[in-house]
């Protein structure tokens, strides 16, 4: 078993690397607007809110909020939109996320939120929702519930549904692969509230992930561009513990490197 000790702490290691780059706890995060006091909203402002955010994309401002234990999600402190009848739309260029990632979602009402990447691609150091924002994964409005989809940009852009809802009380993990050479995102989804409960995003078959591809990759911006992170709470929809997943390829040479040395350390001490 000792012989054992070695890899099975790189298997640790290798599967210990998701990094939460935005869990909006305090003290980092105080409650309230992110907006840092503003009175007003200015669209499309540089990241001069709490902690390098930027002003809103859509008029509302974001906001901390506190949220409770539900099931397998902590309660604590969320983001969320600091108008119930707007949408706060925002980028942070503090974290890139990288091409698989997950974050938790509640959506109270029926409306759009979730996570994008964000790209600065004419390299003016501000934001423009409707051409820089990577593929945003979450939820969107649909038939008067808040179905999990995909959307080419936060704001603007096609919609594409699952056509499976969330319940209106349940706090959700949604986990995200991107893949730049096939221009596939793919979505899977469990319940927290219901203690991790495996949502089936494709009743029609055996799977229970959601995946869309972009013909041709119009409306894709790799994720080898992105510079920061991007978010949208409208309503009362929340997003929290944005989390970014190592590359399975990473994760494969840190096996391979362990498994080399288990090999090695018999081979000397036979």
């Amino acid at each position: 078993m000792k012989k054992l000790i070695p890899f099975l702490t790189l298997v640790v290691a290798a599967t210990a690397q998701s990094q939460t780059l935005f869990d909006f706890e305090s003290p980092t995060y105080s409650t309230g607007n992110l907006t840092t006091g503003a009175t007003s909203v200015t669209t499309g402002a540089t990241f001069t809110g709490l902690n390098g955010w930027s002003q809103s994309g859509s008029g509302g401002p974001g906001a901390i909020v506190t949220t409770t234990t539900s099931g397998l999600y902590t309660g604590g402190q969320a983001l969320g939109s600091g108008n119930s009848g707007n949408a706060y739309i925002g980028v942070n260029n503090s974290f890139a996320l990288g091409s698989s990632f997950y974050f938790d979602l509640l959506a109270p009402v029926a409306n759009k939120g979730g996570i994008s990447g964000f790209a600065d691609l004419n390299s003016d150091g501000n934001v423009s929702y409707s051409t820089e924002n990577g593929i945003f994964a979450g939820v969107l409005d649909s038939g008067g519930s808040s179905r999990f989809a995909f959307r080419d940009l936060a704001i603007g852009g096609s919609s594409y549904s699952s056509g499976v809802a969330a319940n209106t009380t349940d706090w959700y993990r949604i986990s995200v692969t991107l893949d730049d050479s096939t221009w596939t995102a793919t979505m899977s989804v469990i319940n927290l509230t219901l203690g991790g409960t495996v949502v089936d995003l494709d009743p029609a078959t055996s799977a229970t992930s959601f995946s869309h591809t972009w013909t041709g990759g119009t409306g894709w911006i790799p994720t080898t561009s992105w510079t920061g992170t991007g978010a949208r709470a409208s309503g009362t929809i929340l997003v929290d513990n944005i989390t970014t997943v190592p590359e399975p390829s990473a994760i494969a040479m840190v096996l391979l490197g362990g498994a080399g040395l288990l090999i090695r350390s018999r081979r000397q001490q036979a």
